[in-house]
């Protein structure tokens, strides 16, 4: 899902849309990855403190470390 909307500002300007619809596109893409990393973050943090490792895994795995643990 994530490449599918990191892919739409590409297609859009690429179908000759207008840029307002492109840098829309982009934005969307950034919100919902920025919403995807942080959703659940505390409960992940009280489990492991290196943040890096958290979000990486949040990102390549689309999974949560505080229920991958369960």
């Amino acid at each position: 899902m994530a490449l599918c909307f990191l892919s739409l500002p590409f297609v859009t300007w690429y179908f000759g849309e207008p840029v307002e619809i492109v840098w829309s596109c982009a934005v969307l893409f950034i919100l919902i990855m920025i919403r995807r990393l942080t959703a659940g973050l505390r409960d992940d943090l009280k489990v492991s403190r290196d943040i890096g490792s958290i979000l990486l895994k949040r990102l390549l795995y689309d999974r949560a470390i505080a229920r991958w643990r369960q």
